[in-house]
């Protein structure tokens, strides 16, 4: 288990930043990892419409990382104990919330189908009444979206119905489009006026099916989590959010191996060379590489001494402790031989 370091020499106890164990910090990276990897892929890589290629699967393994750490989060959240007064154990609340997304997906189309089933006959596209890998997405949306919504769904009365529907449906509406855009590469602009306001123009049928599906939601919702509240019993100071609280934990010289790995080198260090990889592709000078690798140097630098100094405190596996320091010592010794070679090359052509 991960003991928190203390401020400094003969500090009290009572003033140490308590983080979960291990096991709890690596369970709630990894999902961030996931998305953050998931983005990556989608972004840097541009797969050919026809598929030709060979590597057409890491677009749909971008999307899978990104929605499946998206849902592993949500999950994560739903369960954690910053919440109390679940209606029924909090697993079951996810599995029955993503049940009743479902349901409520599949009744939506079915109802549509009855009514008024859409018809493309220039693109030989029939609407089926059943759609089970779309039920399943909406099925996921859902669990997102409550996730998000859980800590309000108690303050919800008759008057704030109408707010919360348009909120679920917006939020509802963007993980849509995210979803389709990630996977299958369509615009945006399109995708998000499809899921925003077409199901409203495309006549009553589609329009009421639409209001079923998040009526349902946030019905299912409220019922599940009407009497769900925060957990307000925690003593420690914090500086208003919970990444306030871990950087200025980190710059303090107060977080755990696990945190300081986890959150600052491996979150922090993927963020961090985000504009480093924006330079890559599109050939950029050496020069303004090089105004981005030095600071990115100085990081791994100060992350390294970080390690070094909380292993000293570290009270589990001293493999986990040869693990981070391999890795992030890696990544700033990498970062430095690319300081060395761009300087070599801006001074050797001069």
């Amino acid at each position: 288990m991960d003991s928190s370091l203390a401020a400094g020499p003969g500090a009290a106890q009572n003033h140490q930043p308590e983080y979960a164990p291990y096991p709890r910090v690596v369970s709630r990276a990894l999902p961030l990892l996931a998305i953050i990897v998931g983005l990556y892929i989608s972004w840097f890589y541009d797969p050919p419409f026809y598929y030709g290629s060979g590597t057409q699967w890491l677009a749909h393994a971008g999307a899978f990382l990104v929605f499946g750490g998206v849902l592993t989060w949500s999950g994560i959240e739903l369960t954690s104990r910053k919440y109390e007064g679940h209606r029924v154990p909090a697993v079951a609340g996810v599995g029955i919330f993503f049940l009743i997304g479902m349901l409520l997906a599949i009744s939506a189309r079915l109802l549509v189908y009855l009514l008024d089933p859409p018809h493309w006959p220039e693109m030989n596209i029939t609407y089926a009444p059943f759609d089970f890998r779309g039920s399943m997405i909406a099925g996921a949306i859902g669990v997102c979206v409550y996730a998000i919504m859980l800590r309000h769904m108690h303050k919800l009365t008759l008057k704030k119905l109408p707010l919360y529907l348009l909120l679920w449906h917006v939020l509802t509406g963007l993980a849509g489009a995210a979803f389709f855009y990630l996977s299958y590469g369509l615009k945006l602009g399109n995708l998000l006026r499809f899921e925003m306001i077409s199901y409203f123009t495309n006549g009553l049928t589609e329009a009421g099916a639409r209001l079923l599906l998040i009526g349902g939601s946030v019905l299912g919702a409220w019922w599940l989590a009407n009497n769900v509240k925060p957990v307000n019993g925690s003593s420690r100071q914090t500086r208003g959010t919970v990444i306030g609280d871990v950087v200025c934990d980190f710059i303090d010289n107060r977080l755990g191996l696990a945190p300081t790995f986890w959150y600052i080198g491996m979150i922090g260090g993927h963020l961090a060379t985000l504009p480093l990889l924006i330079l890559v592709t599109m050939n950029a000078s050496p020069i303004a590489t090089l105004f981005i690798l030095v600071p990115l140097v100085l990081f791994w630098v100060i992350v390294f001494l970080r390690i070094i100094q909380t292993s000293e405190h570290y009270s589990g596996a001293a493999f986990w402790i040869v693990c981070a320091v391999i890795i992030v010592g890696a990544q700033m010794v990498s970062n430095l031989v690319g300081v060395v070679v761009i300087s070599q090359e801006l001074m050797g052509g001069r």
